[in-house]
């Protein structure tokens, strides 16, 4: 998408001039060296573009998985670098400037080497986090439309693409069906990358069981790289597509689904939630499976259950993922609907495979009567 690519590489250069300009001019270099540290660093910025999958057909596929992680890699470095240095500016800076009026900003060199070395170490830490399996969230939600207890595991966000590990996607649903729920909902961006690269890594979808069913609801990243295709993956795996329907999985227990709210609408398949609601008996709890947190705001539902946000994923886009998902970001809200609304971090992750601070999850979620 071409308004993308415009949008990271005005980001990428704006990254590459604050922090040229707060680490390295300074030093006393000959200007062709200062030039090329400059264009280093905004090579490094602009990795989230040079690891798009186009970069496949030009690496090739067997070069492409270390190309992708790589650039990833130099892209999060330089986002944590700048990260480390504006909060500097803005922790140190700003005191300096209150008692001094005048801009002040710390200048010595091993200062610079130490916000660096930070920066570093929070791409290694992020790496780690967003390499490792999920951890397991549990959620305890009680009802007086509940009659019986009932477990639903909650896997959202998966995003297996073609340089996802196939270990790791096995051990997300071993992790899955280990819990032992009653039944398994995955509400979108499990698949992010065309069927005929990620068939194989994905078919242990299939292996998820639970006695009540898997369901799956289409997340943005199904619909830009094809619904259709993802649908007829998902049926093949025996998982059943829940975008716009509803299903009684019991007789107290009703569950809906819906598309994502943007990409839906953008694709042609416009999200229907109160006409799906509607399909319930009124004494029956009410869960909805929605991509996108911010459908909780409209809805009738006694529980949306969501992802999308990833909680953030890497820093600092923990503020802006909560600013555009309408105050969402993780873990369980109430709404001005009076529903409430569970939000996943994901369990895999948006491009670089790294997460600071946001640790992927897989949710347990325990309905019970209430006392």
């Amino acid at each position: 998408m071409i308004w993308w690519k415009a949008i990271t590489t005005l980001f990428g250069l704006f990254l590459s001039l604050y922090i040229y300009i707060r680490i390295f001019r300074i030093f006393e270099l000959k200007r062709s060296s200062k030039i090329c540290i400059f264009l280093l660093i905004l090579l490094c910025s602009l990795g989230i573009n040079l690891a798009d999958f186009s970069f496949a057909r030009i690496v090739g596929e067997t070069v492409y998985p270390f190309w992708r992680h790589a650039w990833y890699f130099l892209f999060v470095f330089i986002l944590s670098l700048f990260t480390v240095v504006f909060l500097s500016d803005l922790l140190v800076g700003l005191p300096l400037y209150a008692v001094r009026r005048k801009i002040t900003f710390p200048k010595g060199a091993l200062y610079k080497f130490f916000l660096v070395l930070i920066a570093f170490s929070l791409a290694c830490y992020g790496q780690f986090q967003g390499m490792k399996l999920p951890e397991i969230r549990k959620l305890t939600v009680t009802s007086s439309k509940i009659k019986s207890p009932m477990t639903l595991a909650l896997l959202s966000d998966l995003h297996i693409t073609r340089v996802s590990s196939t270990e790791r996607i096995k051990g997300v649903v071993d992790l899955v069906n280990d819990l032992n729920p009653d039944l398994i909902v995955m509400p979108g961006d499990i698949l992010d990358d065309e069927i005929r690269y990620i068939r194989e890594p994905a078919e242990y979808l299939g292996e998820l069981k639970a006695p009540l069913g898997v369901y799956f609801t289409s997340g943005n990243h199904e619909f830009y790289r094809g619904i259709f295709d993802a649908e007829r993956l998902i049926g093949d795996f025996g998982i059943t597509l829940m975008d716009n329907r509803g299903i009684s999985v019991r007789d107290d227990f009703f569950l809906a689904g819906i598309p994502d709210l943007r990409a839906g609408r953008n694709f042609g398949r416009a999200p229907e939630m109160k006409k799906v609601l509607n399909l319930r008996n009124a004494e029956q709890y009410a869960v909805l499976l929605s991509h996108e947190p911010a459908a909780a705001d409209g809805t009738d539902a006694d529980l949306v259950l969501s992802g999308h946000t990833h909680g953030g994923q890497i820093l600092p886009f923990q503020l802006f993922a909560w600013i555009f998902n309408s105050g969402y970001l993780a873990g369980l809200y109430d709404t001005p609907a009076e529903a409430k609304v569970f939000v996943s971090r994901g369990a895999g992750t948006w491009g670089p495979a790294v997460r600071q601070f946001a640790p992927s999850d897989i949710v347990l979620i325990t309905f019970l009567p209430e006392d």
